[in-house]
């Protein structure tokens, strides 16, 4: 039963370490973190029995914690993978027409059936795209003050804050 329970609760702070990061840029976890270490030091300083219990659940926040780091990269990866794919029917596009597009949606469905959605984010976000010239900035948030950019002058994704 024991093993069952601190399961559950691994889960739960993994659950809430995702959604933190996913919707607040990781300030939730840390204030977590902070508030339970705060108040387990005040109470539970004095009985041996808790101080187990408060090393457990410091142990359980903190592998939570990295565990939705590991997840939200792997989400970052994939979708500069499906934003590639953008990418590429940009350029297929600016070959046939001459130009870039003015809208993503333009590039539906002759070079791709869709439009996808980012994989960050609980529903996944839109990407957004700004022709500028002949050239282009196109990108996706990771989170609430961070990104990532891919400009076409450069040819190359850039980590934004």
């Amino acid at each position: 039963m024991k093993k069952a329970l601190w399961m559950t609760v691994w889960i739960v702070c993994l659950f809430l370490s995702i959604l933190s990061l996913q919707l607040f840029d990781g300030f939730l976890i840390i204030t977590g973190i902070c508030a339970i270490a705060g108040v387990s030091l005040f109470v539970l300083s004095r009985n041996r029995q808790r101080v187990k219990l408060f090393g457990k659940i410091i142990l359980f926040c903190l592998s939570s914690l990295v565990a939705s780091h590991i997840i939200h990269a792997y989400l970052e990866e994939d979708s500069k993978k499906r934003g590639t794919e953008i990418i590429q029917a940009l350029s297929d596009y600016k070959k046939a027409y001459g130009g870039l597009p003015q809208s993503l949606d333009s590039l539906v469905p002759a070079y791709l059936p869709e439009i996808p959605r980012t994989s960050m984010r609980l529903a996944g976000t839109e990407y957004f795209y700004s022709k500028q010239g002949e050239e282009y900035l196109f990108g996706f948030e990771t989170s609430v003050l961070t990104g990532y950019v891919y400009d076409s002058r450069e040819g190359a994704w850039q980590h934004r804050e």
